[in-house]
């Protein structure tokens, strides 16, 4: 073959092998994109069934499993099953975890919660011994104010040597839980402890850390709506100071009538 001839097949071959390595390389880029394209497919397919499994039904039961041994109470929807309180929701189906709003929650069972395992034990305990689960309505939160008042005493712990910031929330399960098994505590755990139990009855209680007189001294109770108005419960105050009014009466009072309470109304 001339020289000519041999540069011609050669100038044919490297032709031949650019062409033949441009299509590796598109074979090669497509089965990339192939395999990330069906990776991706399959995460997306997969995330819906692992958020199921951490989304709680909201209302699973109906209102006809209600047990026979349940007390209704007259918030409209809650009950009591052996001191704990259960609720329906509008659909007349037990509200389960993911239900509830600022004052109530319930748990997977569908019982009334603070989030803390060991203080609803304490709560169960408290609410039994005052007779207050086996009650209802008024004779019932008195039962519970009443428990609060008379079997517990005024005194400064280390952990309740200080004061909560006005018209914070945070501060309630600690005190109580501090509070309930130690027989005594602050203005703070009286007004935890007696908040809690009202809203184990089904009631609307909001713990308030505030001031109190005009002095604006620090003070912490329990404001319960009703109608329209706002009740005051001082269970601490009517506990340690009664020889400042020798017939002193801090159960559902309507402010100023007695003391000067302030507080920044949420509800």
């Amino acid at each position: 073959m001339s020289e000519t001839g041999v540069r011609e097949v050669c100038a044919v071959r490297k032709g031949m092998g650019k062409w033949l390595l441009c299509l590796v390389l598109c074979a090669g880029l497509f089965v990339a994109v192939y395999f990330l394209t069906t990776s991706r497919r399959s995460e997306t397919a997969a995330a819906p069934e692992a958020v199921a499994t951490i989304i709680p039904t909201a209302t699973v039961e109906p209102a006809s499993q209600i047990p026979d041994n349940a007390v209704k109470l007259d918030t409209p929807g809650m009950y009591l099953v052996d001191g704990w309180l259960y609720a329906l929701g509008d659909e007349g189906k037990s509200l389960r975890e993911g239900a509830g709003n600022d004052i109530w929650a319930f748990d997977i069972d569908g019982r009334y919660t603070t989030g803390d395992g060991e203080l609803d034990t304490y709560l169960a305990d408290a609410m039994h011994k005052s007779g207050a689960d086996v009650l209802t309505g008024d004779e019932a939160l008195r039962a519970a104010y009443m428990y609060v008042k008379n079997n517990y005493h005024y005194k400064v712990k280390p952990e309740d040597a200080h004061l909560e910031e006005n018209g914070s929330v945070g501060w309630v399960n600690e005190r109580a839980k501090s509070f309930l098994p130690s027989a005594g505590g602050t203005c703070y755990g009286y007004a935890a402890a007696f908040g809690l139990m009202a809203r184990c009855l089904g009631y609307e209680a909001h713990i308030i850390a505030g001031e109190i007189n005009q002095y604006n001294e620090p003070h912490a109770f329990v404001v319960i709506p009703e109608d329209g108005t706002d009740y005051i419960y001082d269970v601490e105050m009517e506990d340690t100071r009664p020889e400042r009014h020798e017939d002193m009466d801090l159960y559902r009072q309507e402010n100023f009538q007695i003391y000067l309470y302030w507080y920044e109304p949420t509800w």
